[in-house]
Parts: structure tokens; sequence; C-alpha cells
């Protein structure tokens, strides 16, 4: 998933004293550019239908809507912070992804099922074979290395990525990671082909990605 925090710059109105402040900035953590502008239109068109022509109320009215739609005034500095944290951190967080896909622990399981959901292509959905003993051992580790990335994807995402991150973390760490705790196993217990497996796999990413958008 790749989630962005989005910063956009404003004439904030200072109330005491009419002052502007250029370098303020409207936020929302997790919110795109097309929802602000949306939620600027509203308040907009609250803000001229109540005001009257008067444009220190116009420029009340439109600040008090933002804010009670969640956008507040910040220093872009500490945006700036925040986006290099998570960037920092989703990067950190790819290296030991990558690090898991490459270890030859996990050899005999790549050669079932790749690493990751969204690599699985059609010669492995159509493995009959089911999961040996050999390989039972060799899948519990890895199910517990890749329940904990995903454990610690999502804190990540619910510190640092606002609305998203949460409605990412609550998505993956209970209904996607049931979908594929059911998953593993029905294979475990050799209910399931790997071709099943993969096949159930793939459909579970796929359903995410699509709850995501």
């Amino acid at each position: 998933m790749n989630a962005k925090l989005i910063i956009f710059s404003t004439i904030a109105l200072v109330l005491n004293g009419c002052a502007t402040q250029p370098q303020s900035v409207w936020y929302k953590s997790g919110s795109s550019a097309q929802e602000f502008e949306m939620d600027r239109g509203q308040c907009n068109a609250q803000a001229f239908s109540l005001a009257n022509g008067n444009l220190y109320q116009i420029a009340i009215i439109q600040n008090q809507c933002l804010q009670g739609k969640g956008w507040y005034l910040t220093d872009p500095t500490h945006l700036a912070n925040i986006n290099n944290e998570l960037s920092t951190e989703r990067a950190n967080n790819k290296r030991r992804l990558e690090a898991m896909c490459a270890s030859a622990e996990f050899e005999p399981i790549y050669a079932k099922t790749p690493c990751s959901a969204n690599a699985i292509e059609f010669k492995f959905m159509t493995d009959e074979t089911k999961i040996t003993q050999p390989q039972k051992q060799v899948f519990v580790k890895w199910r517990e290395a890749i329940d904990a990335s995903l454990q610690q994807t999502a804190n990540l995402e619910m510190r640092l990525n606002g609305s998203i991150g949460r409605k990412y973390a609550n998505y993956s760490l209970t209904t996607y990671k049931a979908d594929n705790d059911k998953n593993n196993i029905d294979l475990y217990n050799g209910k399931i082909t790997w071709g099943q497996y993969n096949g159930r796999r793939k459909e579970n990413y796929l359903k995410m990605m699509d709850a995501m958008k």
C-alpha cells in the first residue's frame, strides 16, 4: 500500500489582529487533495451564505468550517518531519521484507508460493500437491515472519499516516489476517493443495487492495 501525507498552502486568518501567515498550511493526516478541495468548496459555500459579503466573517466561518472537518493550520516544517519519518520507516520495513524474501531458510516455501502475494502467477495456482511434513516446519516459521511484518507495517501506518493509515491497519489486522489464517491452517492440515492455497492467497491480497481504494 502507498498512502501519502498531503499538505496544502493557504493564507490563514489570525483572529488577533487580522494578520496573515503565508507560511502556514492546512493539514489533515491521511487525506487527499481531492478531499481538501471538496471540504474547502463546502466551507466556502457555507461562509458566503452566512456572512452576507463581510470578508472578515467569511474568513472566520471558512476557518471554523475546515477545522470542524478535521483540518488544522500548522508549520510546514512539522509536516516535513512527519513525511520524512514515514518515508524512512517505510524504507526500513521494505529492506526487512526484502531480506526475508531472500532468506535461504524459506526457499522450500518460495518454490511453492512467492514471498509476495502480488507475485503469484498461474503456474502457482495449478500446483496439485499438498504440503509435506518438512515443508510444514519451514512454513510455520515463514508465516510467523509474515505476520510480524504485517503487524509492524500496520503499527507504522496507524501512527504516522492518519485516517488512511488507520483504515489500512484495521483491515490488515482483522479481515486480511483472518482470511489468511484460515487459508494457512487449511494448507497446513492438508485440506487444500498448494494451488488452492495460492489462489486464495492472491484473492485475499486483491480484496485488500480493493478495500484500500
